[in-house]
């Protein structure tokens, strides 16, 4: 019997060692597909072309809005003017506002939403096809999307993403608290000092 019990805890071990091996290979191969940023096609209030090329080795900061929002985007986008003054002139960074409702956000809609509120050149305000949009807000594990409770019918997060120059999604803040958004300002500050 002891016999018998110990050929089976020997290869219970040996299977549960197979098996969290594995796990943590797969695990691995998922981090690294996370590291870089998908491949993206989409259009800034201009009507220039915006892609992954547009955003090599800068500091993004990321959001998603739709100018129709009636609840938390008028709040983000004061708390994202401090921001962008933070930042001035320095063309390492970028602000990115993702439309989650692309179909009413037009190019023209975007413009005058950009001149409405006097947002600088560095904040580009994109539309595009939905799938990648949403692939964008997957990859930036941040909640935006469709949502037929909604009276507004759709939902999004209230999180700036700030991505490193590598293009990996590295710090969330709060873009509704003025105390998280100072945080991301200061570091801001201390990566333009680099």
């Amino acid at each position: 019997m002891k016999k018998a019990l110990n050929k089976f805890l020997s290869f219970f071990v040996i299977a549960l060692t197979f098996n969290m091996e594995a796990c943590t290979h797969k695990v691995q191969e998922e981090a690294e597909v996370a590291k870089h940023l998908p491949h993206f096609e989409l259009t800034d209030q201009n009507g220039n072309a915006f892609t992954n090329a547009s955003v090599k080795n800068k500091y993004i900061i990321s959001a998603f809005f739709f100018t129709g929002c009636p609840s938390i985007c008028p709040k983000m986008t004061t708390q994202m003017k401090r921001v962008a003054a933070a930042i001035g002139k320095d063309e390492r960074f970028l602000i990115l506002y993702h439309s989650i409702d692309p179909e009413r956000d037009t190019q023209q809609k975007l413009n005058f939403y950009t001149l409405k509120n006097n947002l600088p050149a560095n904040w580009k305000l994109l539309r595009g096809d939905t799938g990648n949009i949403y692939m964008l807000a997957n990859y930036y594990l941040v909640r935006a999307g469709r949502d037929k409770n909604d009276a507004s019918g759709f939902i999004h997060s209230g999180s700036f993403v700030m991505t490193d120059q590598s293009g990996i999604p590295n710090k969330y803040y709060n873009g509704l608290d003025s105390t998280s958004v100072h945080e991301l300002i200061h570091e801001i500050k201390n990566l333009k000092k680099i």
